[in-house]
């Protein structure tokens, strides 16, 4: 899958090469979401909230019964990529230390394994989306 869409995109970015016709989808770099389309935000929003949060808590949750105490933000980098007629994946994924204040190894690797590992459908508009986003762990106050 990760190669077919390779090629669809480079494909697409051959037929559409000209200056008239750049996006903020093929950017080298993060992309500043607040340039995307209306459509592709609320894509990026749902891909978020629906796949890539379950299974960073759940990562979180393991974590959390060797350390109860366990919190910070986590700054993932990480790229999507996808045509409409294939799919959409993760490109890549990492932690970035520097501006991340949660410390743990197990928590940068399963959180990193498992936002690569993930398949979901296309951005709307195909592309590729290259995104920091901070994620803020907390343990839950069991004592209200």
């Amino acid at each position: 899958m990760r190669a077919d869409i390779q090629r669809a995109l480079a494909q697409r970015e051959i037929a559409t090469s000209s200056p008239s016709n750049s996006s903020a989808a093929r950017r080298e770099g993060p992309v500043d979401v607040t340039e995307l389309s209306e459509q592709n935000r609320k894509y990026l929003r749902e891909r978020v909230q629906e796949d890539l949060l379950p299974p960073m808590v759940d990562c979180y949750n393991t974590a959390l019964s060797a350390d109860p105490q366990l919190s910070g933000t986590l700054a993932l980098q990480f790229a999507v990529i996808g045509d409409p007629e294939i799919g959409g994946l993760v490109e890549y994924a990492e932690v970035v230390s520097e501006e991340s204040t949660l410390i743990s190894e197990f928590m940068s690797e399963c959180v990193r394994e498992s936002t690569l590992a993930m398949t979901f459908e296309a951005p709307p508009e195909g592309g590729r989306f290259e995104l920091n986003y901070p994620i803020v762990f907390e343990p839950d106050d069991e004592s209200e």
